[in-house]
């Protein structure tokens, strides 16, 4: 998708998002990190940082600093 619409569209987001879950689910934490804090940024940037996608996004990331143990830390420097 990015190739095809560039990298601030709602397809390379969700792509993005569900790379992420993906590498959560494999305990690879810093590439499910990467992954979904672009997703959410792009979310952020198209359609505002109070809109369902983004929260729904930013409950995949806060779900995923829960495994880490590494919550408190983690929310207080989000953008939410």
């Amino acid at each position: 998708y990015k190739d095809m619409f560039g990298e601030m569209n709602i397809y390379y987001a969700t792509s993005l998002c569900n790379l992420g879950v993906t590498y959560s689910e494999l305990k690879q934490y810093d590439a499910a990190e990467k992954a979904l804090q672009k997703a959410l940024d792009i979310r952020k940037n198209i359609f505002g940082e109070h809109h369902p996608e983004c929260m729904s996004n930013a409950n995949n990331l806060l779900t995923l600093y829960v495994k880490q143990n590494n919550s408190t830390k983690k929310m207080s420097q989000m953008n939410m």
